[in-house]
């Protein structure tokens, strides 16, 4: 088995937390990130509380009597409407006194969209079982803009794997896997041969776009993404006669069934390209389907 890079013994880690430092400070002592210390400090039980120190020591606010000062002066704050402009409204404003209150058959945000994809509540990272209910289930933006309603980008996590993708320091990248199948179809409306029932050996490439985790440093696992294409899309279209599934398949419109087909088992999808002749291919990435979607789901709403 081969070393690690850097070794952190306990009990000089020990000695560095009982200094208060941070995981930071202790990793310019080692020429390392501070995500390695954590990860030492982690497999030695021990935890950093340089912060909780500097609270107490440093800022005012860490005094019992201050924060209860602050707390209160808030609460005075929320009782005479200073906060009620806030989108994502403070502790203790529920219910119809929140901002974001949505009345029964009334517009329906993102979260109630990821609730009707995903009724099983499950986190879609480590698999935890979870409850919409108790909002132990949190809904994260892959690309992390919170206009974009796509369901490809609304990712149900817990609380735990949603603060890892919020990990700065980690790189997004995008990764692609190709994949080839047989289809026939016609096209009803159209004026040439292909009116006529004929067949294509169709190329297409899915690519997904997501931060690297540190914990498994990839975006998806290459042989999770092609089981989830081939269940989806490959194996229902592979020598399948295409107008059965939509009225009119052109290329344009193939690739947004496949999209859709994708969305609720691949988040961070990106761009899906489908080649129908070596020379000809169509395209639709994320930020064209969340163009086009903002027409019709701004006001998405539970059936």
């Amino acid at each position: 088995m081969s070393k690690r890079r850097f070794e952190i013994e306990k009990e000089e880690l020990e000695k560095y937390f009982e200094m208060h430092m941070t995981y930071k400070e202790i990793a310019e002592i080692y020429g390392c990130s501070h995500w390695t210390v954590m990860e030492r400090a982690k497999e030695y039980g021990m935890k950093s509380e340089a912060r909780k120190h500097q609270m107490k020591t440093d800022n005012p606010a860490g005094k019992k009597e201050v924060a209860e000062k602050i707390s209160n002066t808030i609460k005075e704050m929320w009782d005479e409407g200073v906060y009620d402009g806030r989108v994502n409204g403070m502790l203790g404003k529920t219910g119809e006194q929140s901002p974001n209150f949505i009345k029964e058959g009334g517009k329906c945000n993102y979260r109630e969209k990821a609730k009707h994809y995903h009724p099983e509540a499950i986190c879609l990272n480590c698999g935890k079982q979870l409850n919409w209910d108790d909002n132990s289930i949190e809904v994260h933006h892959v690309d992390e803009n919170h206009e974009n309603f796509a369901l490809s980008n609304l990712q149900p996590l817990c609380h735990s794997c949603h603060r890892k993708y919020h990990r700065k320091s980690q790189p997004i990248v995008m990764v692609t896997k190709n994949f080839v199948f047989d289809s026939c179809h016609f096209l009803p409306y159209h004026d040439g041969k292909c009116k006529f029932l004929h067949g294509h050996t169709y190329h297409m490439e899915v690519t997904v776009k997501n931060r690297v985790l540190q914990e498994t440093g990839m975006v998806i696992d290459f042989k999770k993404l092609k089981e989830v294409v081939n269940q989806n899309v490959v194996d229902v279209l592979d020598h399948a006669f295409f107008n059965h599934l939509i009225k009119y398949p052109t290329c344009e419109f193939m690739i947004y069934w496949v999209w859709s087909q994708l969305s609720k088992d691949i988040k961070g999808l990106y761009r899906i390209r489908l080649w129908e002749t070596d020379g000809s291919y169509a395209e639709l990435t994320a930020d064209m389907l969340n163009e086009y979607i903002k027409q019709f789901e701004a006001d998405w709403r539970v059936e």
